[in-house]
């Protein structure tokens, strides 16, 4: 007998570039995040963090 468990996967909303540009929480980055986000993918708020966070701690030359 086969075990019919129910097993669900949470994913992670995305969005695309201009729901998060519009959006209120990233007001203060908008410009930054308009540079660093590419037209036509979708991106968690995890990966947008991600990208800030890499971009600020970046090595100034």
């Amino acid at each position: 007998m086969a075990d019919t468990t129910n097993t669900t996967v949470q994913s992670a909303a995305a969005y695309t570039k201009k729901q998060l540009l519009s959006a209120k929480r990233y007001a203060s980055r908008h410009d930054l995040l308009a540079a660093l986000l590419q037209d036509g993918q979708t991106y968690t708020h995890e990966q947008v963090q991600a990208a800030l966070d890499k971009y600020l701690k970046g090595v100034i030359q």
